[in-house]
């Protein structure tokens, strides 16, 4: 072939090679994106069946962090089973007496002198041992002031003194104090002095005493606060008598606590700028309903809203406060006795105390809230909170039979949140003190079922054990409380109690006296 015919046919010979390098390349293209969606519809099926079953071995901490930033994610959470609380055998018949019985006759036992088994959620201090279950100073009175008697003129009776069962008695609300000589509450009032803290994993309590402290100048952190108050990151819960030890324990300012607030005070300690904490019920995104605390910042009258500083949604979006409805917190927070803590400097003693006016006495406390529980449940006989905190205050009070009466009918109703003994402890201490200590290792025994991490929960199923004879159960669970929280002295008390042969349950301290 002559070399004219060969570059004749070169361009041809190019032509078709460079055809087929493209059809080449095409088939690697369309291989590599087959390839490509195959291997990513693989990762992407893996990973919807692998990454809920990750999502869920996570720590409870970084679950939250990924709910935060992805909020679909909650529905990864595992279901949690609702637990019933358990009941024992009531008539309700009784529980309605409750509500007849005048406040006025109810025996008032001195703040000072304290019954067996003393350990109440938002109620108390933890402190001195005793010789018969787990004595405990209440969270005393302001120094500064002469003690009030309730008297007669407290609450007047509910209902008839001889009440027929199954009839509701005609509420009548609680007859409030002597009347105030103090200025009006402003309509509306903010302040400013208040820096948002946002709470680490399961740390509100901490966060909420942190943000309040620094402003007083406190120069501590959450880290320390949260160190002394949960020693255990895994502890759900922190009482209000708990943040009202630490502050008075270890701050240059003063904390008391009371129950039975009402929003006219809140509002009032608030425009006289003295830090109010609140303890409230709150839902949580894929985890159901939790104890919540609240620094209230401020009020407007006018759009009925308390503005707070709330470390877990934020200080609100025009960083005032997270703006709170009025009926909406007043609901939550009778989930909680109304319970309130302030936290004020020493100088303001008397100014606090002059605000809170007979509430300052603890015993008028009690009786006070215990007249407003018994009206929230003549309003609504089903409403599971108006019993709880009917039975709170009892113990309070230590009347233990009327209290346990209470708390059954609580549960009787329905409604209580299955996560309720993760925050208040009194049917603890009620069922104990009538010596009904299969109801306590019943209740125990229920929370444990959804949680270990409430050392409230080992120890009061340690004074049953104890109460019954069952020595080296109890001694195993006063120390692994002791192992979760090495702070809780009334732990390490009937500890000592029990080693030293001293510890008697109620019934037969009471019967040696």
């Amino acid at each position: 072939m002559s070399d004219e015919s060969l570059q004749a046919e070169k361009p041809t010979r190019d032509r078709k090679t460079r055809e087929k390098r493209q059809v080449n390349y095409v088939k690697w293209g369309l291989g590599c994106a087959g390839f490509g969606m195959v291997f990513c519809t693989g990762i992407i099926v893996l990973g919807v069946i692998i990454w809920p079953v990750v999502f869920r071995s996570l720590p409870g901490e970084w679950q939250d962090r990924f709910i935060r930033r992805f909020n679909f994610m909650a529905d990864l959470v595992p279901t949690h089973v609702p637990v019933i609380l358990p009941t024992s055998a009531f008539k309700s018949g009784d529980a309605m007496a409750l509500l007849a019985t005048p406040t006025s006759t109810i025996a008032v036992p001195i703040a000072s002198t304290q019954a067996n088994g003393d350990l109440s959620s938002g109620t108390g201090n933890s402190g001195t041992s005793g010789t018969a279950g787990a004595t405990s100073t209440r969270n005393s009175p302001l120094p500064t002031l002469t003690a009030v008697p309730p008297t007669p003129t407290l609450a007047a009776p509910i209902g008839s003194p001889t009440p027929v069962v199954n009839q509701t008695p005609t509420p009548v609300p609680p007859t409030p104090g002597p009347p105030s000589t103090q200025e009006p509450v402003p309509v509306a009032f903010h302040n400013p002095g208040f820096k948002w803290v946002p709470q680490h994993w399961n740390d509100c309590g901490p966060a909420n005493l942190t943000q309040t402290l620094a402003y007083y100048g406190w120069q501590g952190d959450q880290e320390v606060s949260a160190a002394w108050l949960k020693p255990n990151p895994d502890d759900k819960n922190v009482s209000p008598w708990q943040m009202v030890d630490f502050v008075n324990g270890h701050t240059g300012v003063k904390a008391i606590q009371r129950v039975g607030g009402d929003l006219n005070l809140v509002k009032r300690l608030v425009s006289q700028r003295f830090a109010v904490i609140l303890e409230t019920g709150y839902d949580v995104a894929g985890e159901g309903w939790m104890g919540h605390y609240l620094t209230v910042v401020g009020y407007d009258d006018n759009q009925s809203t308390l503005y707070g500083m709330d470390t877990y949604l934020g200080p609100g979006k025009d960083d005032l406060g997270y703006h709170e409805a009025y009926d909406d917190i007043q609901r939550r927070w009778q989930m909680f006795n109304y319970v309130y803590i302030v936290v004020y400097t020493k100088d303001r003693e008397a100014e606090l105390g002059a605000i809170l006016g007979p509430d300052s006495d603890l015993n008028y406390n009690w009786q006070h809230a215990l007249s407003q529980a018994r009206y929230d449940a003549s309003l609504s006989p089903t409403n599971p909170f108006a019993w709880f905190n009917i039975g709170t205050n009892y113990v309070l009070l230590h009347k233990y039979k009327e209290a346990a009466t209470a708390f059954d009918q609580a549960t009787n109703v329905g409604g209580l949140p299955w996560r309720m003994l993760w925050y208040q402890f009194t049917p603890y201490e009620a069922y104990y003190n009538v010596g009904n200590y299969g109801q306590v290792l019943a209740l125990a025994n229920t929370t444990l079922s959804n949680t270990i991490d409430v050392e409230e929960t080992y120890y009061w199923k340690a004074m049953a054990e104890a109460a019954q004879g069952q020595v080296p159960l109890a001694q195993a669970d006063l120390q692994r409380v002791l192992k979760f929280n090495p702070n809780f002295s009334m732990a390490s008390d009937r500890l000592n109690d029990i080693q030293n042969g001293k510890f008697a349950p109620p019934a037969i301290a009471q019967a040696a006296q």
